[in-house]
């Protein structure tokens, strides 16, 4: 068996050789413990060693000690100092953990640079690592050999040697080495070719993920950008269709469509208004989703449940089927809390499925619940005129009042909505409330007409009542403001039985579609309507007989105009445009091009 003495005198002139890093002296201090070798023998015939050396030994050994301990502390400082001096340009080195700021310097610096502080990175675990064995090993010889029965020395200079920093510093160098090796390449038997193209694989990775990265700060950066560019009278109108999300069912760059992450990306880079697509689980839960299944934005496009419709899924289902994105399809509930806690105007465009009424009735039931969310839905619209006129109804049933007017002025976003309050009161909610609906308070407000002061929202014909004019109120006693009814129309063929067909020569139509009759045909009340029209975009409304038909429409309704994605004009000329022509809300879907004097520009650019 090897001495470590004798490897010790290896390490030096070999591994350890122009290294300039501190070895103890393993033999220099041994010679005290030798020295005490006998000098005198009692009177008892026992061999007694003398004081002095002792001392001495304890004396070099605790020099070597502190030596070591602040040899390794400069060593692994200017490590350190190199590699955060090598990605101090980088965003992500701010405060970054060790194994980060190694991943970036392997990016940043390249394969022969790492391999370079690889290697110095092993001197130092080296020769630390031979340092602790030293003086642990010299301790322990010195008490195996030591002739004083009462001077023992482990009790006190171990501890020592064990709260070192080239001690406990051993896992942290090992566990360096072995994150360098991984991205490096290094540790399995390969050929040159091999080890070098998985290199460059692992460099790869890095540098791809690193794009990632840059990538979706990047469309941040430009997202907020843009809307600084913006008037608040342009943020009040802009439309973020399916919130801040890839047309091309992408998450690399921006999130995908109707996520969490894409509202809250767009509420807290200053846009106001997100458009989503609501859709009701087999169990009864509000979750956002434009199709009728899961196929197209799945992660697991073989998963059974992705092709089935979302109706027939339970969100305990849904939980489990990821999206592309990796998050599941989150509930309305969920995104409208996060749109009230970031605060500042943003709030949601909920459109309603054709045919889907029991989606609406849910929503409304919703929002008997939670009358603290009211404030965060801009607007409901759906091609489904009958769910919108029936939404309309049950406001009607709340106040059975005479209500005049049929203009974008006189609409009911003052009163409180459900599409089946009645039914709710019957049921749990309110008891049996046969012919006194009137005067319960199915939101704890329980008002009427005339006290929800309806002329208070009375504006000029060119003032524009933006989303930030909708005001919050408390649970008690206290009028809540409720989001506008709006009914979206097309431009071409319908496709769907419900859809209302209209083009921007004729408008007449509208009237007739917006405006609801009586109640019922005994009942003295005037007609109401709902508050607008979400029109399909034509490129003749970009013209001024267009133009001039919208701003007239404008005079009396809530304006909303929405295009098809890749195919229609999607930039700010034509939101500007139709903003000027009166209309209120314009869906976008934020392509790079939208404004093209604001590029993406990545921050290492």
């Amino acid at each position: 068996m090897v001495k470590f003495g004798r490897h010790i005198n290896a390490f030096i002139s070999n591994d350890n050789a122009g290294t300039g890093l501190f070895v103890v002296p393993y033999n220099d201090i041994k010679r005290w413990i030798h020295q005490q070798q006998p000098k005198q023998v009692d009177l008892g015939g026992k061999v007694q060693g003398t004081d002095e050396d002792a001392n001495q030994f304890e004396r070099e050994w605790r020099d070597a000690l502190r030596t070591a301990v602040d040899d390794f502390a400069n060593a692994v400082g200017d490590l350190w100092e190199q590699i955060f001096g090598r990605i101090a340009s980088l965003d992500e080195a701010r405060g970054a953990l060790p194994d980060v700021a190694i991943r970036l310097y392997v990016q940043q610096a390249g394969v022969d640079a790492s391999q370079e502080l690889l290697t110095r990175l092993k001197q130092i675990h080296a020769a630390a690592y031979n340092n602790a064995e030293a003086l642990r090993k010299l301790v322990k010889k010195f008490d195996k050999y030591s002739k004083h029965k009462t001077k023992k020395l482990s009790p006190q200079l171990i501890p020592a040697i064990y709260a070192a920093s080239f001690t406990m510093g051993l896992p942290m160098l090992e566990q360096g080495e072995s994150l360098f090796r991984a991205l490096l390449g290094i540790g399995v038997e390969h050929d040159a070719a091999s080890i070098q193209s998985h290199r460059d694989a692992s460099l790869a990775e890095l540098n791809m993920h690193q794009k990632y990265i840059e990538g979706r700060q990047a469309e941040l950066d430009w997202l907020k950008r843009l809307t600084v560019s913006l008037q608040p009278d342009e943020l009040s109108r802009l439309v973020a269709h399916r919130g801040y999300h890839s047309v091309k069912d992408r998450s690399d760059k921006r999130p995908i469509e109707n996520s969490l992450t894409a509202y809250e990306a767009a509420w807290t880079n200053g846009i106001h208004l997100c458009e989503c697509d609501i859709a009701l689980t087999k169990d009864e839960k509000i979750i956002l989703a434009h199709d009728e299944d899961f196929s197209r934005l799945a992660l697991d496009r073989n998963s059974p449940m992705s092709n089935k419709q979302v109706g027939d899924l339970t969100f305990k289902e849904l939980i489990a089927l990821p999206l592309l994105s990796g998050s599941r399809p989150p509930l309305l509930i969920d995104v409208l809390q996060s749109a009230r806690h970031i605060g500042g105007g943003a709030q949601l465009v909920i459109e309603i499925k054709p045919g889907n009424e029991e989606a609406a009735t849910a929503l409304a039931r919703m929002l008997i619940h939670h009358p603290e969310l009211m404030p965060c839905i801009a607007l409901i619209m759906s091609f489904d005129c009958f769910t919108m006129h029936n939404l309309r109804r049950e406001l009607m049933n709340l106040n059975p009042q005479p209500i005049s007017g049929n203009n974008r002025h006189n609409t009911f976003s003052s009163i409180p909505t459900s599409m089946s309050l009645m039914k709710f009161g019957s049921g749990n909610l309110g008891g049996d409330l046969g012919g006194r609906v009137a005067s319960i308070d199915h939101f704890g407000i329980g008002l009427t007409l005339s006290e929800a002061h309806l002329d208070h929202h009375l504006e000029s014909d060119h003032q524009h009542p933006t989303a930030s004019a909708i005001s919050q109120h408390g649970r008690n006693n206290n009028p809540r403001t409720i989001p506008r009814l709006m009914l979206l129309t097309v431009a071409q063929k319908p496709q769907q039985p419900c859809e209302l067909w209209v083009q921007v020569d004729d408008f007449s139509p509208i009237d007739g579609w917006l405006r609801s009759g009586p109640i019922d045909s005994s009942s003295p009340y005037d007609e109401g309507s709902l508050d607008g029209i979400y029109l399909q975009f034509q490129k003749e409304m970009l013209e001024p007989e267009g133009a001039a038909a919208l701003l007239e429409l404008s005079r009396r309704y809530f304006v909303g105009i929405w295009a098809f994605s890749g195919i229609d004009p999607d930039d700010f000329e034509t939101f500007q445009s139709l903003i000027q022509s009166g209309v209120s809300f314009v869906n976008t879907d934020l392509p790079n091009t939208f404004r093209p004097e604001i590029s993406v520009r990545s921050r290492t650019s």
